[in-house]
């Protein structure tokens, strides 16, 4: 890694910290990653436990990493520079220096979320100003939508939700969605959909989960703000020119029928007319194959095969 990172966490509701304490609200920190990996974390927040709705003393915490249980509920990545890199380690270390109230927390005007976007605005990823939402989970499409003028591209690496509800919210229902497919609840007009929502809204620079099922509504999303940014199956990196893989697309075909539709295993259990357990001559009839060869989830030109074609 030759450039620095900045990592923008929040923490959601609930969530608990120092082992024993709740987060009511949530909370709101930024991390530099170093290229040799060493880290500098930054937090704002009360100096004990706040127990009143009026200001209270204030303090920076290095060690948010450590102290907030589980993974962040939402991180945004984005390259810097060592010169806005270092002007982020001196904002942390002496707040005071940069205009900023470091003995006063109070949520409205002077918290974790206030601490965060004025180091942006020291950076200039916050040449408006903006001192971004009151609720830390609210900061979401405020931090994914930055932009930092150091670098061509914007220098955004990737944002996304915790693994966790990654899993549970987007996993979940692409297998409901392949099962529909192989089952042929689904053609391939809805499974080319799911795809095509899956590389453009999901693993795109986007900030919303757009519910899908057949005929779903886009102008109805979720909002989580996920963005993955892999660049397809097996890969183990987000850059195609960096990924040495080779692809093994020509390794994995689908199985369509003739009307490119997914097959499931009665419909293929039904073409094992002499009941031998697989399918040969006359049962093969009417099959064509599927070599997803650019892996982007989609049936593009030339990638429907015959199964002489496809070496099957």
């Amino acid at each position: 890694m030759n450039d620095y990172l900045l990592k923008l966490h929040i923490e959601q509701p609930g969530t608990t910290y120092h082992q024993t304490d709740t987060s009511s609200v949530g909370h709101v920190w930024y991390e530099i990653i170093a290229p040799d990996g060493t880290t500098v974390q930054a937090g704002f927040g009360p100096l004990g436990d706040k127990t009143t709705l009026l200001p209270v003393q204030g303090t920076v915490y290095h060690d948010d990493g450590a102290a907030y249980a589980g993974d962040p509920y939402f991180t945004a990545t984005y390259r810097i520079t060592s010169d806005q890199a270092n002007t982020l380690q001196l904002y942390a270390g002496n707040p005071p220096a940069y205009g900023f109230d470091k003995n006063t927390y109070w949520a409205p005007t002077n918290s974790c979320v206030d601490f965060v976007w004025k180091g942006l605005a020291l950076i200039g990823m916050n040449p408006s100003g903006n001192e971004g939402a009151v609720m830390p989970v609210n900061n979401v499409a405020g931090f994914s939508a930055l932009t930092n003028s150091a670098f061509a591209d914007g220098g955004l690496v990737n944002t996304g939700l915790s693994p966790a509800l990654l899993n549970s919210v987007v996993f979940n229902m692409d297998n409901t969605v392949h099962d529909w497919y192989q089952q042929g609840v689904i053609g391939s007009a809805d499974n080319n959909a799911w795809n095509d929502w899956m590389s453009n809204t999901l693993l795109a620079p986007t900030q919303q989960i757009i519910p899908f099922v057949p005929g779903y509504n886009p102008a109805d999303p979720y909002g989580f703000g996920l963005n993955l940014a892999p660049i397809g199956a097996f890969y183990e990196t987000v850059t195609p020119a960096l990924d040495l893989a080779p692809s093994i697309a020509d390794k994995t075909p689908v199985l369509l029928d003739a009307n490119n539709s997914g097959l499931s295993v009665s419909a293929l259990t039904s073409r094992d007319t002499n009941l031998d357990g697989q399918l040969t001559g006359a049962e093969l009839t009417g099959l064509n194959t599927w070599i997803d060869a650019n892996e982007n989830g989609q049936l593009d030109a030339n990638e429907l095969k015959t199964l002489t074609q496809a070496n099957i």
